[in-house]
């Protein structure tokens, strides 16, 4: 007569240490292939050379001088976006939420935005001066009480990313998961 043996909790431990190395690697796979994307060169509106961004406060947050990315091109509808400032793309990160369970995202607020588009339309106004101040790519400043938002048609960055990298996740999970 044959001996069995249950070995169920063994199996449980080496498929949760399997899949989750595996959703490690897909997870660190899609915020690579986020980044570049958005470094790809793109086919939009060129922007003009040498513009330069400028702080109206003496001590600002904002960083003075050239911007990354200007001198070259806008992302055009449907590209991911292009970098300018580098802060959404070095934002995009991959977290372990529960073992078996990743997230990758972005706390930027303007990441889903440019992910789905907005409607425009709506009235922009400072929250601590009385005017906004800003310069146009002309290098002309404008100072106005408020302005209207337009309407931005999206930008995929993150929906684009998966399905660049699912074949190669679903090879990391049967991998994982056959013993």
């Amino acid at each position: 007569m044959a001996n069995l043996s249950w070995r169920g909790e063994e199996i449980k431990r080496k498929l949760t240490t399997g899949l989750g190395t595996a959703l490690d690697l897909i997870a660190g796979d899609m915020v690579t292939t986020i980044s570049d994307s958005m470094r790809a060169p793109k086919s939009g509106v060129p922007v003009p050379t040498g513009f330069k961004l400028y702080s109206m406060k003496r001590k600002s947050k904002y960083p003075r001088g050239r911007i990354k990315g200007w001198g070259t091109r806008r992302s055009a509808p449907g590209e991911a976006p292009a970098v300018q400032t580098g802060r959404l793309r070095t934002s995009v990160k991959a977290e372990r939420i529960a073992p078996l369970v990743r997230r990758v995202g972005t706390p930027v607020k303007y990441g889903k935005w440019l992910e789905e588009g907005i409607k425009g339309g709506t009235v922009i106004r400072p929250r601590h001066k009385r005017a906004l101040a800003f310069i146009v790519p002309s290098g002309e400043q404008i100072v106005r009480r408020s302005v209207v938002q337009g309407a931005i048609a999206p930008r995929p960055w993150l929906a684009p990313a998966i399905k660049a990298i699912r074949p190669q996740a679903e090879r990391r999970i049967a991998r994982a998961v056959r013993f």
